[in-house]
């Protein structure tokens, strides 16, 4: 096996990683729990869109791996990320970077993607912002249902973010169907 031990350390720098660190907590949710998750939920959706085989596989790769760049540059709040456009842009530049290097490092190939069309790629992103949202929405949820108010502007939000991509998804699904 290629992988060092020290290298597989790495990767559990994600149980370390506090989501919302700058928001009151009564339950902490690390980045690892929060990518279990997306996972799982990447899953659900493409089994309730009944989404082809291959393209189930490259977005669970993308669930998988979608928070990975945090090893190296942490967990930056949803607020920070947004404060303006510039910062977003930067922030995109240097996860994808770090994302590059991680599968270099680790040799993950991502299945399919460099193949697939600009329609299948865009459908996998929102089916793994999706599931992340949905993710965001079930942590605020627990939060909120534990008495923890801070979070109901995250939830609302999370909510209408979910009805968009929902709309977006069922659009791309709609021209693919087309297509063929």
């Amino acid at each position: 096996m290629k992988l060092l031990i020290d290298d597989l350390k790495e990767l559990y720098k994600l149980k370390t990683l506090v989501r919302y660190n700058n928001k009151v907590r009564i339950k902490d949710e690390n980045v690892a729990e929060h990518s279990y998750y997306v996972s799982l939920f990447t899953l659900i959706i493409c089994n309730d869109y009944n989404i082809k085989n291959y393209l189930k596989l490259v977005c669970l790769e993308e669930a998988i791996l979608h928070d990975t760049p945090e090893i190296h540059i942490g967990e930056i709040p949803y607020d920070v990320k947004h404060l303006n456009k510039g910062f977003k842009k930067y922030l995109i530049g240097l996860e994808t970077d770090y994302l590059g290097i991680f599968l270099k490092k680790f040799g993950v190939k991502r299945s399919y993607f460099s193949i697939m069309e600009i329609n299948e790629r865009t459908l996998c992103k929102l089916i793994v912002k999706l599931a992340d949202t949905l993710s965001v929405l079930q942590y605020c949820s627990i939060e909120i249902s534990l008495g923890n108010k801070s979070m109901k502007s995250i939830f609302n939000e999370a909510q209408s973010t979910i009805s968009d991509l929902t709309v977006s998804i069922e659009k791309i699904l709609e021209e693919l169907n087309n297509a063929n």
